[in-house]
């Protein structure tokens, strides 16, 4: 009976098998469809979306002209009276240059600079006694 069929219908057997292929994977493929139609929508739109920003062009009003800028020339005149002068060389006691740097650049007093170095001074020579007892 099946072969009268496909004779009358002037289909060989090699129609009929590829047929029942493409059925099969249309069936497949509707259920995909169906079950899973709105992930394939969402999927479908957000590909879009990159796409369209990806390619992306910045119009002509986009374009920031740059801004020229006038510049205002501002004088301060400030009159410098020194206090002390200040000694461009550097002394070579190593007190002295602990001395020179503390109350020139660190804003200290003759005093607080001495009680530092006195303090420093006292905490190395307790390191070094430690040291040779050890």
């Amino acid at each position: 009976m099946y072969s009268e069929v496909v004779d009358r219908l002037g289909l060989s057997q090699n129609t009929m098998e590829t047929m029942v292929f493409i059925g099969i994977f249309i069936a497949v493929i509707g259920v995909i469809l169906i079950l899973y139609w709105k992930y394939i929508v969402m999927g479908a739109l957000a590909l879009g979306c990159v796409a369209v920003l990806a390619n992306h062009k910045p119009s002509v009003k986009d374009v920031v002209p740059p801004v020229i800028e006038k510049k205002e020339e501002v004088i301060n005149q400030v009159k410098i009276s020194p206090e002390k002068p200040i000694e461009l060389s550097e002394p070579k006691d190593v007190r002295k240059e602990f001395m020179y740097k503390c109350i020139n650049l660190a804003d200290y007093t003759r005093t607080q600079c001495e009680e530092i170095w006195d303090d420093r001074v006292h905490e190395e020579r307790v390191l070094i006694e430690r040291d040779k007892n050890d």
